[in-house]
C-alpha cells in the first residue's frame, strides 16, 4: 500500500497564496507574503549569521485584542 504524499510545508502552502489575505488587524491588512516576509526577518535577526539557535527558547508574546477577527 502506497503512504499519502508528505503535506507541504507552512512556509511552502503560505508562499503558494503569497497575495491572499492572511491577517486582517487593526494596523492594517497583512497577507501571507507579507507574513512570510516579516518571519525571514525575525528569523535572520534572531539568527544573527548562526546556521541555528542551537536550542535556545524563543518567545512570542501578544495581547489580546477584541477588534481582531479571530475567524
Amino acid at each position: 500500500m502506497n503512504a499519502p504524499p508528505p503535506e507541504p510545508s507552512l512556509f511552502a502552502r503560505a508562499a503558494e497564496h503569497g497575495g491572499r489575505t492572511a491577517v486582517v488587524a487593526p494596523e492594517g491588512t497583512f497577507t501571507y507574503g507579507d507574513l512570510l516576509d516579516a518571519s525571514a526577518r525575525v528569523a535572520s535577526a534572531l539568527l544573527d549569521g548562526a546556521a541555528d539557535l542551537a536550542g535556545e527558547r524563543v518567545a512570542f508574546l501578544a495581547r489580546e485584542d477584541k477588534r481582531i477577527d479571530q475567524r
